[in-house]
């Protein structure tokens, strides 16, 4: 899932006008109730918190412009602390961050296979070398 429910969080209030804390419809509260589900529904879940730099996600916002983008340039840094702090009170206990900054998709590839192999069970790590060996021109082993 990409953005799921801390989307709503941080963009409700922002830009649609409903959301606030403290209000009825408070999406900050409302995703801790949801992570609660999350954990009891899907135990082994992991929360990925994939970011950049404040100055490259600006950049790739004026290289590549999105017609029905929300965010605005304005508020990149504002987002970026607000997506973190629904990853800090995420109720979702296994987690990593990763980074796209300095990294081509490439080495993001490697970086998520080498972070998400302690949180896999031993079925998940046989279908994951499976896969890899099947599909992968060259992708090294996730625990490397």
């Amino acid at each position: 899932m990409i953005n799921w429910y801390y989307a709503d969080a941080v963009y409700a209030p922002l830009y649609y006008g409903y959301g606030d804390t403290g209000t009825f419809t408070d999406r900050r509260q409302r995703a801790r109730a949801w992570d609660a589900e999350v954990m009891k529904l899907g135990p082994d879940t992991v929360i990925v918190l994939v970011e950049a730099s404040a100055d490259l996600i600006r950049e790739r916002m004026h290289a590549q412009p999105r017609a029905r983008g929300i965010l605005q340039e304005k508020d990149v840094d504002l987002v970026l602390d607000r997506f973190r702090e629904e990853y800090n009170n995420s109720l979702i206990y296994r987690r990593f961050t990763l980074d796209t900054t300095d990294a081509t998709p490439e080495e993001n590839l490697q970086a998520f296979l080498r972070q998400i192999w302690p949180h896999l069970s031993q079925g998940d790590r046989l279908r994951m070398l499976s896969r890899l060996e099947t599909v992968s021109d060259g992708l090294s082993s996730p625990s490397a």
